[in-house]
Formats: structure tokens, C-alpha cells, sequence
């Protein structure tokens, strides 16, 4: 809860010292959603976590299957809700990704985290595609276009059950075994 890419290595790390044969990534939207566009991590250090991150679990005698997933569309997360009151509500009073999501951003401001995300998850694709047992979505879970029903209405931020289905379908489609 609340990691950001910094947090790969040792996590990667803990895979391995726990034998883990197949892992799945998703990290990358707490390196968007920070108080503001000019905190968010850069991507030279979102790359150097990742690719530690990797290095790390490919690094046993038996390389792991590894499942990365793209970091869901935080703009369309924005574009769907900014309307509903209760979500603006929760969004500055719980501070939730104040970067994309916070009151005062301008087009522009949320237009630096699209740009960042799309850099995130091409970095994703690129360190994925140097080992053969990664495989990446390509885009399924950015791409998905998820409806304000999908989205809890505890915080308007994370999946409601529906939504972390609809993600589940989505992840597995994009899985290593999906026809399974």
C-alpha cells in the first residue's frame, strides 16, 4: 500500500528469498501521485529502481515468469470523475494524487502527468522486453477504459469490486497462461 518504485528492489528481493516462480508488477501510479506535478519521481530514477528491481529476480538459478502491468490511466481516472462532487470531495480532503487529481491543477499541470505516465509505462515495456520470461501488457490495464461504477466510492480512486475484476480480466488476458 503506497509503494513507489523505490520499493522494487526490496520487494524483488523478498520475491526471492521467498522462492517466488511467478511475479506480478504493478507499481507506478504513487510515482504520479504526488502533492503536485513537480514531485512526481523522475524517470531516470523510476528506471534505475525497475531495472534493480529486475536484475535482482532474474538474477536466481530458475528465472521467475514475471507479469508487468501497465499503470492504469490516471487522466481518464480524472476525465470520468471531475464532475461527480463527492469525488472532488475525497480527492482534496483525503489528498489523493493532488498531481492529477487536485482542485487547482491546471490542463497543462495534468497534461506533465500524462506525459510522465506514458514515460513510466514505455520504461516498464523497455526493461521488460530485455528478459525472455517478462512479459508485459502492452498497454491492456492503461488502455482499459474503466466507467465511474469501477471506481470505489470510499475514495474515487482505487477499484470497486467490480472494477478489480473487470482488472483482473483484463491482467489475465495479458497474462502468461491465459488460455488456462
Amino acid at each position: 500500500s503506497g509503494a513507489k518504485m523505490a520499493a522494487a528492489p526490496t520487494q524483488a528481493a523478498q520475491a526471492v528469498s521467498q522462492g517466488a516462480r511467478y511475479v506480478t508488477i504493478l507499481l507506478g501510479a504513487n510515482d504520479l501521485c504526488t502533492s503536485s506535478p513537480s514531485t512526481m519521481t523522475s524517470t531516470d530514477s523510476f528506471r534505475a529502481s525497475f531495472s534493480q528491481a529486475m536484475t535482482t529476480l532474474m538474477a536466481q538459478d530458475r528465472d521467475p515468469y514475471v507479469f508487468v502491468s501497465s499503470i492504469p490511466n490516471l487522466y481518464q481516472l480524472w476525465q470520468v470523475l471531475h464532475t461527480n462532487s463527492l469525488a472532488r470531495w475525497a480527492w482534496a480532503n483525503f489528498h489523493i494524487c493532488q498531481s492529477m487529481l487536485g482542485a487547482t491543477r491546471t490542463e497543462t499541470d495534468r497534461q506533465l502527468v500524462v506525459s510522465r505516465e506514458q514515460a513510466f509505462n514505455q520504461i516498464l515495456a523497455d526493461v521488460c522486453a530485455q528478459y525472455p520470461r517478462c512479459r508485459w501488457d502492452d498497454k491492456a490495464v492503461y488502455n482499459y477504459q474503466f466507467s465511474s461504477s469501477q471506481v470505489s466510492a470510499l475514495d474515487f480512486f482505487h477499484p470497486s469490486l467490480s472494477g478489480q475484476a473487470a482488472l483482473a480480466r483484463v491482467t489475465w488476458a495479458a497474462s502468461w497462461w491465459p488460455g488456462t
